[in-house]
Order: structure tokens, then C-alpha cells, then sequence
């Protein structure tokens, strides 16, 4: 049995090898990334080179296993509409 990480519920719980290979990357990097970002918080030194080109690399394996936002309507029906603002039974 394999063992499906709560991440893969974005994917419809059955990700392919590949975004989960991408995925798990992609978890590394945002840690490093995190790392990085507290000690130049304590005002340590960084490498921006290195800091650009890793956070560059996690944002295409993000975009690569579709992470993005999407939006969605929250238009409501007429009868939500009537309902809410007319206190009418649709």
C-alpha cells in the first residue's frame, strides 16, 4: 500500500510519481528558502544569488505540479440572493 501524504488531496489524492517527486523538492527548497530567510532576519549575511535562483527554481516546481490560485464564483443563485436579502423562500 502506498502512502499518500495530505498534500495529494489538491490533486484529487492520487498524485503521479513525478508531482510527487516534484512536490517533495519543492518541500526542501521552502525549507531552505525559510532557513535562509531567519538568519538574514537575525542579520546574517545571504548569498541573494543563491537565495534568487533557489526561490526562482521552487516557483517553476510549483507551477510545474499546479499550485496556482484559482478562482472561484461566489456569485449566488437568484434564489440565495432572495433568500438572504428578501428573507423570500425561493
Amino acid at each position: 500500500m502506498r502512502f499518500t501524504p495530505n498534500w495529494c488531496a489538491t490533486w484529487g489524492g492520487d498524485p503521479s510519481e513525478a508531482k510527487s517527486i516534484i512536490a517533495k523538492r519543492s518541500t526542501t527548497l521552502a525549507i531552505w528558502c525559510e532557513d535562509v530567510e531567519a538568519r538574514m532576519a537575525k542579520g546574517g549575511d545571504i548569498d541573494i544569488g543563491e537565495f534568487t535562483t533557489a526561490t526562482n527554481a521552487l516557483r517553476r516546481l510549483l507551477a510545474d505540479i499546479g499550485l496556482e490560485r484559482k478562482a472561484r464564483d461566489i456569485t449566488p443563485t437568484l434564489e440565495q440572493y432572495l433568500r438572504e436579502n428578501h428573507g423570500e423562500a425561493a
